[in-house]
């Protein structure tokens, strides 16, 4: 699926052109096009994007990265582009296992909960989390459990580079969540 959100400045609906492509190191894999009709305002788009079975999986012994590159074009001018890196990854439980493109697999994971007592902030550079990932991997991990913080993007690429399971998880520090009888039990949370 290929998400896109689009703000029509225009009080009247614009035809548009929507350019999906898909790279392996700058070779053209797949190309679509889609004639959108877009109503003024803000529009939501979901558009399906079908890639081919030879599609090369990631995981973390292999780090099949491509390429994305959504292009807009309304009367024949590229009004916004965006370009992405993507890897395509089956992931399912099955029967109490883990299956990671078809074969069982295990997740030899690590808790994170932010803290990195030397610089008092975690990475923000690509750079910077391929050597904590490496490190981790070095000993055996390929999972990160972001306890309740989601990394910066940087931790996203890089754990695509190095082959990092990520579970980034949403901030919540509620007390006495469940106990809504309680005065202390913040119901803004619920």
């Amino acid at each position: 699926e290929v998400e896109i959100k689009i703000n029509n400045d225009y009080k009247e609906y614009q035809n548009i052109d929507v350019l999906v492509n898909l790279n392996d190191n700058n070779n053209v894999i797949g190309e679509k096009k889609y004639k959108i009709e877009v109503k003024s305002g803000k529009s939501f788009l979901k558009l399906i994007y079908d890639v081919n079975d030879n599609i090369r999986k990631w995981d973390e012994f292999n780090h099949n990265i491509y390429d994305i590159e959504v292009k807009l074009k309304c009367h024949e001018k590229i009004i916004d582009k965006v370009k992405k890196n993507i890897g395509f990854c089956d992931f399912k439980s099955i029967n109490g296992s883990f299956i990671i493109n078809g074969i069982k697999g295990n997740l030899r994971g690590k808790h994170d909960a932010c803290v990195f007592p030397i610089t008092g902030y975690a990475p923000m550079n690509v750079e910077e989390w391929c050597s904590v990932f490496k490190k981790a991997k070095s000993y055996g991990i390929n999972h990160y459990r972001f306890h309740t913080w989601c990394p910066p993007e940087a931790a996203f690429t890089a754990a695509d580079i190095v082959g990092v399971y990520l579970q980034p998880e949403l901030g919540f520090f509620a007390t006495r969540l469940y106990d809504i009888e309680d005065d202390e039990c913040d119901l803004k949370v619920l």
